[in-house]
């Protein structure tokens, strides 16, 4: 059986992100995987069932945090004991959600944020156990190469 990857990014992406992107995709197919990646036309006013089919069908999933935010002065909790800045770059919140259901569908993921991305899943120090993370520019191939294992590993436990 041939690995599935979910692959999860923006919709809208920058030329350079584009050419990154494409990058992730050449990777997977370099490891034999295929790669089943939620598109725009694909997008459903009630997307729970079709994301809960895609991870159904997946042995795991890659996320690329690209940028789509940048806050240059904001303030995160405003009027709290917890306020502080919040200037920075910010991802799309559905990558949380899709790395959330991986997790919870005990899938191997794979995180990568572009450079400045560091919110929610995409910090270093949530990187734990069954959850690696690397650069989405400049992988490490170590990390890269440890999830891809334990992709292969679930597809055969699961023959």
């Amino acid at each position: 059986m041939t690995p599935r990857i979910f692959l999860c990014e923006p919709a809208g992406l920058s030329a350079a992100q584009r050419s990154a992107s494409d990058h992730w995709h050449e990777r997977l197919f370099g490891f034999g995987f295929d790669v089943d990646q939620l598109r725009r036309p694909d997008y459903a006013p009630d997307p729970w069932p079709g994301l809960k089919r895609r991870m159904d069908g997946a042995h795991g999933v890659v996320v690329l945090g690209f940028r789509q935010l940048f806050v240059s002065s904001g303030h995160w909790r405003p009027n709290t004991e917890h306020e502080t800045a919040a200037s920075g770059t910010w991802s799309s919140p559905w990558l949380h959600i899709e790395a959330g259901l991986a997790i919870a569908f005990g899938l191997p993921l794979l995180l990568a944020p572009e450079t400045g991305v560091r919110e929610g899943v995409f910090a270093p120090e949530t990187w734990t156990g069954a959850h690696r993370g690397t650069s989405l520019e400049t992988p490490d191939p170590g990390i890269v190469g440890a999830w891809a294992r334990s992709v292969v590993e679930r597809v055969a436990a699961n023959a």
